[in-house]
Order: structure tokens, then sequence, then C-alpha cells
């Protein structure tokens, strides 16, 4: 199966590690792709929108 950094473009891997570089607590490529996947979905209104209260963090990141 080939790695995910060879699935992407170029340009969309060099967007997903400078965006990753600021995440805090840190996410491997998969993370990072799965969430970012997951809020352009909710924002296109194919998935719910969940909200998490402060302080609580995503059990998906």
């Amino acid at each position: 199966m080939p790695d995910m950094r060879d699935m992407l473009t170029p340009e969309i891997l060099a967007g997903m590690e400078k965006w990753m570089a600021g995440m805090e607590p840190p996410r491997t490529l998969p993370q990072a792709v799965n969430e970012a996947l997951g809020d352009w979905l909710t924002q296109m209104g194919v998935l719910p929108y969940v909200e998490h209260p402060e302080g609580e963090t995503d059990p998906d990141a």
C-alpha cells in the first residue's frame, strides 16, 4: 500500500506540513488529513456539526 505522502500532490503535502507544524498537540499526517477532510465535509453540510466543549480534546485528533 502506498504511503499517504505519495498520494498527495507536492503542493497539498507542503500545505499540510505547514498547517501541521502549528498544531498542538502534534498530529500525524493521517490524523491531520482526517481532521481537514472532516472539517471540510462539515462545512459542506455532508457531516453533522459536533461541538466539543472548551478544554475537551477531539477523540479523533
